[in-house]
């Protein structure tokens, strides 16, 4: 029997990217770093080839000789992506002294690929969206610092005791006019007793300290699930989405000079003109304070759908001013709650919202852009309300303007009220009011005829910032693996 056994020798070499900081590097053996002119890994493996199948074999005696007439090919570097045979999560440690280790779960049951960018999958935000009930995210814990002397990791069955507000959105993306899944975002804003030591967890979440107007800082969880509109199973998708942006999103925009503005707020001397509150914020810093006793006096009169009309004859334009609701809200869910948005920068509001203008020509009907709307109107103010209550959310938006010229009529919808006024020159002025109901997700126009109580928070008072670590990355271990799997494939560093 011959004794001589043939198999391949497979040396990989990798170069780390100079702008591609790495922290740590898990490896097993056969694996060389060298961190001399930038991080260099050096992989070396041995394959038996078994009937034409190669197997990864572990070789116990060392090589004694190699065969120096073997030419190795000598080609270019090649750009190639990698993914991690073991999963990995991130882990953020929001009080160092804190209690307990949690861990965030997300699973998937197929997952849908989309390689192809020429064909969109385009997502839109939707009132109900065909989904009737919330997802649930799944919280496990393991209290024990000690993972040998834990009861590894259980299920949090009442997230309530740690949950205080929990927000759902729900998007529908389609490709060629196809639904393909729902995108579902759940954010959950932690209670002040939640103190954990440590959170796992895997794409698709994120973990964050969010601050109020009122200074006072809370743990928010975010997480981004898709989900089959068949089975309402949960899928994996890898590829591009199209998110159009709506008013309402415009409105509430968060950008990263913003952030940093909310890390200063926590400062009681800190003066900002550029504070930006995100619209889940606000809401809860609406649900959370009591309504005075009183309620918003200017209510939209509604009629039958009809645009009411003002001849001014001072000049030869004719204009349709405001938008007919296109969706009726009626709640059992309690009183709404309005917020007057006084954190935002109100010059931010002004740009981004103008009222839905049409100029007839021609017996024909033709809608102002906002280079058109601006030079025929001055936005003197314009008010942002968040109305809320335990299950509806839509935004109260007036606007202030006068007409910049002359203009012979204005016809006008519900909630757009007109009013004629001599300036100190004795020259007419047509004043503009227009008030509309904006739905939170859609940004559609409303029609709401309850009340609206007023929230006045209290005086803004100075609360310190709970402690937060570093967020890291960091492969799972065995405990981990054996209980949970990742959203997604992460790159560990």
């Amino acid at each position: 029997m011959n004794d001589e056994m043939k198999f391949l020798r497979v040396v990989n070499e990798l170069k780390v990217k100079p702008d591609l900081p790495v922290a740590h590097i898990y490896h097993y053996d056969g694996v060389i770093i060298h961190k001399s002119g930038g991080v260099r890994i050096k992989e070396t493996k041995y394959y038996y080839n078994n009937i034409h199948k190669y197997t990864l074999i572990k070789l116990l005696d060392s090589l004694l000789e190699l065969n120096k007439d073997v030419q190795l090919d000598k080609n270019e570097d090649q750009v190639i992506n990698y993914f991690l045979d073991t999963k990995s999560l991130n882990y953020i440690n929001p009080n160092t002294d804190g209690e307990g280790t949690f861990e965030i779960d997300s699973t998937w049951e197929r997952t849908i690929r989309n390689d192809d960018d020429s064909i969109r999958v385009s997502c839109s935000k939707e009132e109900n969206a065909g989904l009737s009930f919330t997802i649930d995210t799944d919280i496990f814990t393991m209290n024990s610092n000690d993972v040998k002397k834990s009861n590894r990791w259980q299920k949090m069955e009442i997230l309530s005791t740690i949950v205080e507000y929990t927000a759902q959105e729900v998007s529908q993306c389609m490709k060629n006019k196809t639904l393909i899944f729902y995108k579902v975002v759940k954010k959950m804003i932690m209670r002040d007793a939640f103190k954990p030591r440590r959170i796992y967890y895997p794409a698709g979440v994120s973990v964050e300290t969010i601050v109020f107007p009122n200074k006072k800082a809370a743990l928010q969880i975010t997480q981004v699930k898709f989900l089959d509109p068949k089975t309402k199973g949960l899928v994996n998708y890898v590829g591009k989405l199209a998110e159009a942006e709506n008013i309402v999103e415009k409105l509430f925009r968060m950008n990263s000079e913003s952030k940093k503005e909310q890390s200063k707020v926590l400062q009681s001397d800190a003066k900002s003109t550029n504070k930006n509150w995100p619209l889940d914020t606000l809401r809860y810093f609406a649900l959370t304070n009591s309504a005075s006793l009183e309620y918003i006096g200017d209510k939209v009169t509604y009629s039958k759908r009809r645009f009411n009309t003002w001849i001014v004859n001072t000049g030869l334009k004719i204009l349709q001013i405001g938008t007919p609701w296109e969706a009726e809200l009626s709640t059992t869910h309690g009183e709404m709650k309005c917020l007057l948005d006084e954190y935002n920068t109100k010059l931010r509001n002004t740009e981004i919202y103008f009222p839905k203008v049409v100029e007839y020509i021609d017996d024909k009907l033709y809608e102002l852009d906002e280079v058109g709307f601006h030079s025929n109107f001055a936005i003197n103010k314009t008010e942002v309300w968040i109305c809320t209550n335990e299950m509806n959310t839509f935004i109260r938006v007036v606007s202030f303007l006068e007409m910049k010229k002359p203009i012979y009529a204005i016809r006008y919808a519900d909630g757009v009220s007109v009013n004629i006024r001599k300036n100190s020159d004795g020259i007419e002025v047509v004043q503009i009011k227009e008030i509309i109901y904006l739905s939170a997700s859609t940004s559609k126009a409303l029609k709401y005829d309850g009340n609206l109580k007023i929230v006045k928070p209290p005086a803004m008072t100075s609360m310190p910032m709970p402690k937060k670590g570093a967020v890291t990355t960091k492969k799972r271990n065995k405990v981990i693996s054996a209980v949970l799997q990742c959203f997604g494939v992460n790159t560990g560093n």
